[in-house]
């Protein structure tokens, strides 16, 4: 039985989003449309550096949810790296809208710089 959430069919199965094909095809596509390299759009994370001090995962979370559904933000422990987040986006395509809007932004005086990971 293939089967979603409550469930419902989803069509693909079990498969991990990475997996289903449809995703895989709208990654590409995207990949393409956003000139980015197809392996590195199927990562859903991102590496965030250039944060200003202070900010906690709260902060984070409310600069990156307008660009899809954030699963979670790790923020390493204080003393060994500032200014760093890591920030886990249910969909590949989402974590990629927001590499691409916030690469460069500039808050309270610090330079934003992301990559997927």
């Amino acid at each position: 039985r293939a089967g979603g959430p409550a469930g419902k069919s989803s069509g693909v199965g079990h498969l991990p989003p990475a997996a289903n094909p449809n995703n895989q095809r709208m990654s590409q596509y995207l990949a393409m449309q956003l000139n980015v390299p197809a392996d590195q759009f199927s990562k859903f994370v991102l590496k965030v550096t250039g944060l200003p001090p202070g900010m906690s995962e709260i902060d984070i979370y409310k600069i990156f949810t307008p660009f899809g559904a954030v699963d979670s933000v790790t923020l390493p422990p204080p003393k060994s790296v500032s200014g760093c987040a890591f920030v886990h986006f249910r969909a590949a395509k989402d974590a990629a809208c927001a590499c691409t809007h916030l690469q460069g932004f500039s808050m309270q005086g610090h330079t934003l710089k992301l990559s997927l990971q």
